[in-house]
């Protein structure tokens, strides 16, 4: 399944018919800092809706900081790198004052 999905190349070109909103993006928030959450259930998680890949039990998210979702780390980094939001809720990420 992940030789069929090529995260770099979605989040490099946006949905047709979509405009890009020209908001600033995060590349300044350190994913790093977000709450680390285990997986300790896979049904409970479902998956990662960045890649759509179902998160392993054992293995390690990182939850938003500003909402309870979570996704793979290097997923939501990519995904900061274009928006500061959250890309379920749409709940933004503040800069760093």
């Amino acid at each position: 399944m992940e030789d069929l999905f090529d995260l770099d190349l979605v989040l490099e070109y946006p949905a047709a018919g979509v405009e890009l909103s020209g908001e600033i993006q995060a590349p300044e928030i350190s994913v790093a800092s977000f709450p680390g959450v285990e997986v300790d259930d896979e049904s409970s998680m479902g998956s990662c809706v960045v890649c759509m890949v179902v998160f392993e039990v054992g293995s390690m998210a990182k939850q938003m900081p500003s909402c309870p979702h979570v996704y793979h780390e290097e997923c939501i980094r990519k995904w900061l790198q274009r928006d500061n939001s959250c890309p379920l809720c749409r709940c933004r990420i503040l800069e760093k004052q």
